[in-house]
């Protein structure tokens, strides 16, 4: 597994040139009261913040207040998952510093009284959304090599029981020796059942976790192998992958995550029922083939 602070080089590689753009989009958050102090609040202080924001006390889902929700940390470090306080539900996903929350409508910055709908590409969504991206639980024994593999770091949530899915991994080995990146699984299922979520757990706690995920997407009677999961890290779970589809606004599978197109995160699903040149040419956008 890679340390958080490994993987920022390997996701920005490609944006050094965004560096002072970049510097010019924190003075834009300054000025519009968001601090480092805001920036690096924990758990706890973000609790209170919620708690306490007048728009989190103004807008509600259903009957429930925002500021009635419970937070829980998830696998992305300063993101944090609203949760209904009676049903345990999820509602949305909450930054550190109360700065913005992700709904399902999209990502909203806090001000005051309001929820501000970021529209499109705005800067401060496509830094969020590489924020987001340095911060992946993303594991080396859960990854394809292609070629050199230094291009492209590309990010699959990939689900094992999508048909879609399985056609683009059959394009993927099918074509691989034309592509240089290195491809990272972020493993789900469709069926939200908990046989499917101990198959995934199973399969990520395996030290061959990229050879068992190749063997359940070409295999149609797949049964998962006998694999200690009591010792296996807590966030390599179904809903840690769910969490971060839904954090960056992935709505189907595959759904892909580039670290090298300037933090525009996520591309739509392989495209589905379409013929195989159109496959391969949207696997050539997604492996960055020149």
């Amino acid at each position: 597994m890679f340390a958080p602070g490994d993987l920022p080089t390997r996701f920005h590689a490609h944006a050094i040139k965004e560096k002072n753009l970049q510097f010019r989009y924190a003075a834009v958050l300054v000025s519009l009261g968001f601090t480092m102090a805001l920036a690096h609040a924990g758990l706890s202080e973000t609790k209170e913040l919620v708690k306490n924001s007048p728009a989190m006390k103004r807008h509600k889902a259903g009957d429930v207040l925002y500021s009635t929700v419970e937070l829980r940390e998830t696998a992305v470090p300063g993101m944090y998952k609203a949760l209904n306080p009676t049903t345990r539900s999820h509602m949305f996903y909450v930054h550190e510093g109360l700065d913005y929350i992700v709904q399902n409508n999209g990502w909203s910055e806090v001000k005051g009284q309001d929820l501000v709908l970021v529209q499109g590409d705005a800067a401060q969504l496509q830094l969020d959304k590489q924020n987001i991206l340095a911060k992946l639980p993303l594991d080396a024994e859960m990854s394809y090599k292609l070629g050199d593999a230094k291009r492209r770091v590309v990010v699959v949530v990939d689900a094992f029981d999508c048909a879609h899915c399985r056609d683009f991994d059959a394009n993927l080995k099918k074509y691989s020796q034309e592509y240089n990146a290195t491809v990272y699984i972020l493993p789900t299922a469709l069926n939200k059942s908990p046989e499917n979520a101990n198959i995934v757990r199973s399969i990520w706690c395996n030290p061959k976790a990229g050879a068992e995920w190749r063997e359940i997407m070409t295999s149609s009677n797949y049964k998962a192998k006998s694999t200690d999961t009591a010792n296996c890290e807590a966030r390599k779970t179904m809903e840690t992958s769910d969490d971060i589809a839904a954090m960056l606004r992935i709505h189907g599978t595959p759904g892909f995550i580039l670290g090298s197109v300037n933090g525009k995160a996520a591309i739509a699903g392989f495209p589905p029922n379409s013929k195989p040149a159109a496959q391969k040419q949207m696997l050539d956008a997604i492996m960055g083939k020149q």
